[in-house]
């Protein structure tokens, strides 16, 4: 096969949930929606780089998510609730692992999820799960990319960038991940990676 190793982004290529946590929750409290945005544009970008807690924030801004001292519970809903899994996708990544490519997540997460996303989620259907959170950058900065090819190199050694498929559904990531030399490519559909990778698609 043309590639050593395939990367993938979680939500919007994993997933199939059409609409997130706070767009729903926000309509169920009768809340605008902006408000929300506002937080995941702000502090929130600081919780995806390990520099914040989710729970922390979540609390800190009681007024906006009503979680009425239980922020655990909160946090499980919101996670369960995103919880869609891509199955065509997923069943890709299992024939791919299983003819010996390995196959790797690269997201950017805050940590709460990023675990929920590593250890219940998809739970072993990878062999590494590169969380922005925990790297301390994401994407699509060169920072982030850089640190997800060398824990690859250090399992591959001689493995090259070019030899990486990357698929994610923003172009923007994709960008960066084409300034560091892997091969992205905008995911589109279940269909388009199976034709990327010459298989025929799983039903």
């Amino acid at each position: 096969m043309k590639y050593k190793a395939v990367l993938f982004d979680a939500d919007g290529v994993l997933t199939t949930h059409t609409e997130s946590f706070s767009t729903m929750y926000a309509r169920e409290l009768g809340t605008d929606y902006h408000q929300f945005r506002s937080f995941f544009q702000g502090v929130f970008q600081d919780a995806l780089v390990g520099k914040a807690d989710l729970k922390e924030l979540i609390s800190e801004h009681e007024d906006l998510w009503h979680a009425d001292g239980n922020v655990d519970a909160l946090l499980a809903r919101w996670f369960s609730t995103e919880d869609a899994r891509n199955e065509p996708m997923l069943a890709l990544v299992a024939s791919l692992r299983s003819s010996g490519t390995p196959c790797y997540l690269a997201t950017n997460q805050e940590k709460y999820r990023g675990e929920y996303i590593r250890d219940v989620m998809f739970k072993d259907e990878f062999n590494a799960y590169f969380v922005s959170a925990f790297i301390g950058s994401k994407k699509p900065s060169p920072e982030y990319f850089r640190a997800v090819l060398a824990e690859i190199s250090a399992r591959q050694p001689g493995i090259q960038p070019s030899d990486i498929l990357f698929l994610d559904d923003s172009p923007e990531h994709i960008e960066g991940a084409k300034e560091v030399g892997l091969d992205a490519h905008l995911f589109t559909s279940t269909e388009q990676a199976y034709n990327l990778l010459s298989l025929p698609i799983a039903r």
